[in-house]
């Protein structure tokens, strides 16, 4: 069995240098940051489509690494996705159905709250 793939899902605004997805994309190759049209005002269904084609790529074991709005977005994926995913690794979610949720997404309310698979 070859090794995973890593995809590396930012959030809002995408990682900058600083950020530890970037040190991950630095630091490991082979990592693959997925990268969006637009990171400030995102619709759902645009990042979701934009995963499911990164993800159809290969038929390879495929590791998500979501940050933030990112989080929702993999919760998103997973309502009607099949596919090479083995596992998930969920950090920060934002509370998009909170009232502190971030201005600018669409499209990621409400939260989708069932098992992944």
């Amino acid at each position: 069995m070859s090794a995973p793939r890593i995809l590396l899902l930012p959030g809002l605004g995408n990682s900058d240098a600083d950020h530890w997805q970037s040190r991950w994309e630095q630091a490991f190759p082979n990592f693959i940051r997925v990268d969006q049209d637009e990171w400030q005002t995102p619709a759902a269904a645009s990042w979701v489509a934009r995963l499911n084609t990164v993800i159809q790529v290969s038929r390879c074991p495929t590791i998500l690494v979501a940050h933030s709005l990112a989080c929702a977005l993999v919760a998103r994926c997973a309502l009607a996705h099949s596919g090479p995913i083995v596992a998930a690794l969920l950090v920060a979610p934002t509370d998009i159905d909170g009232p502190g949720s971030p201005a600018g997404p669409t499209g990621f309310v409400p939260m989708p709250l069932r098992r992944l698979p």
